[in-house]
Parts: structure tokens; sequence; C-alpha cells
């Protein structure tokens, strides 16, 4: 009865043993994790993470660099379309009455000149321009009653032309330059054949520097008619010595800036 007793008594132990994953430090089938196991873990877990992280930069990344492709197309765009604007009112403003401010985009200078002298600038002021052409009329309205000076010197005249002859038709080259270059601002009266008629309208213009003085040097023109000289070379070299004392006259007379329209035609 004992042995009985003693028997079962050491088999429950067992049981007890082996349900508590061993006993006295042997083990079994059920042992815990070890320290091992737990490390490989822990470094997939931070592997895991790290991946996750840098597919988001990488996200992060790519959508930036997206917006900034649309940004710099959209600043290209709008950069374009400034661009075809500006050129179309360019266009349209050499075929208007002002086309000489706009040929040579008087605006920006107007801006500059008032920027370097702190305040409104008459454009010109101060400034003489001189003109060797065929000559002015003084008395035009693009220079009449301004407080500056507008003078002419007779260099040379047409055979049979008299040399006081600027007011002539013959000076109209010469005014009309130079009123480009200096002439006073002045509402126009523009006359237009239209089928219906003549189509009249007013339209404001200017010199690009209206407050500039003015000094002709005046080629006046001949007339026409006589019998016909060719040129010959003899004949250009003459003349470019005559022009060369031409020029330097003009450039001793105080000019800041000298325009020439000059044209020789002809059979050499």
């Amino acid at each position: 009865m004992t042995r009985t007793v003693r028997v079962a008594g050491i088999f429950a132990a067992a049981l007890i043993c082996a349900v508590a994953a061993g006993c006295g430090g042997g083990g079994g089938g059920g042992a815990g994790p070890q320290p091992a196991d737990i490390q490989e873990e822990e470094e997939a877990r931070r592997q895991a993470e790290a991946e996750r992280q840098a597919r988001e930069e990488a996200a992060r990344r790519a959508e930036a660099e997206r917006a900034a492709r649309e940004e710099a197309a959209r600043r290209e765009a709008e950069r374009r379309a400034r661009e075809e604007a500006q050129q179309a009112e360019y266009v349209k403003c050499l075929d208007s009455f002002s086309w000489n401010l706009c040929a040579v985009v008087a605006r920006v200078a107007y801006g500059n000149l008032v920027q370097a002298r702190g305040g409104v600038a008459h454009p010109g002021t101060g400034v003489t321009i001189g003109f060797i052409d065929t000559g002015i009329e003084p008395t035009h309205a693009a220079f009449a009653g301004d407080a500056r000076t507008v003078t002419e010197e007779i260099l040379e005249t047409g055979a049979g032309d008299p040399a006081s002859d600027f007011a002539s038709a013959g000076s109209s080259h010469g005014t009309a330059v130079a009123s480009v270059a200096a002439g006073a601002a002045r509402n126009v009266t523009i006359r237009t054949p239209t089928e219906s008629g003549i189509e009249i309208h007013t339209e404001s213009w200017q010199g690009v520097a209206p407050g500039a003085n003015v000094r002709m040097f005046a080629i006046v023109l001949g007339s026409g008619g006589g019998d016909y000289r060719e040129i010959s070379l003899d004949g250009m070299e003459s003349f470019s010595e005559r022009f060369g004392g031409h020029l330097s006259r003009a450039l001793s007379r105080d000019v800041d800036v000298l325009n020439m329209s000059l044209s020789v035609t002809g059979i050499i």
C-alpha cells in the first residue's frame, strides 16, 4: 500500500514538472525564448521600420520633385505669357503714332532717368543733339515755344538753292528726324483715308528727348534737274574729304550726340 502511494506521488510530481516547463534546470521541449531569438526579432523590427521610413522619405522626395517641376512649369508659362504680351504690345506700339518711343523702349529709359535724378525729369534737359541732315524748320510746332535752343548751320547747298532756303520742302526730312529725337509733346490731328471718307482723330506724340537742344548742320538738297552726271570714284574721294571737314565742324559745336542721315545715289 505504501509503495503504490509513493509511485503515484512521483508520477504526479513528474507531471507537474513537465507542465511547468521543466524542473531543477533540466528543461525539456517547453523551454522559453532564448536571448539570441529576442535579438533577431528586435533586429527584424528595426530593419522593417527603417525600410518603412525610407519608403516614406522617397515618397516625400518624389512629391517635392513633382511640385518643383509643376512650379517651374508654371513660372515658365507665366514668363512666356508676359513676353508674348510684351511683344504684342511692342508690335502694336510700333504701328502707332508713338513708334519712336517704342522702338527705343523709352519708358524704361525714362524710369532710369527718374531714379538717377531722384524725381520727375524732363527727358533731354541739358543735352544737345546735333543733326547732319537736309535742314530744319525752327518754327515747326515740334520745336516752337520751348525753353531750349534750336539752331541751324548751312554746310552745303544744292545747285541753285540759296543758303537760307531751310524752310523749303527740302528740309522736311531733317525736321522729321529731329522731331523723332527731340520733338516736344503735342496733340496731333491724324487724318486717315477710309472707304467712307477721311477719319479724323487726335493722338499725343513727342520725341524721345523733348527737352534737348537741337543743332542742325544742314546739307540742303538740290532741287533736281540739269544734266545727268555720273558719280566718279575721284568725286567720292573729294566728297569724303569735304564731308570730313563738315563732321569736324559739327563735333566742335558742343554737341553730346550727333545723328547723320546720309545717302549717295547714282552710277559709279
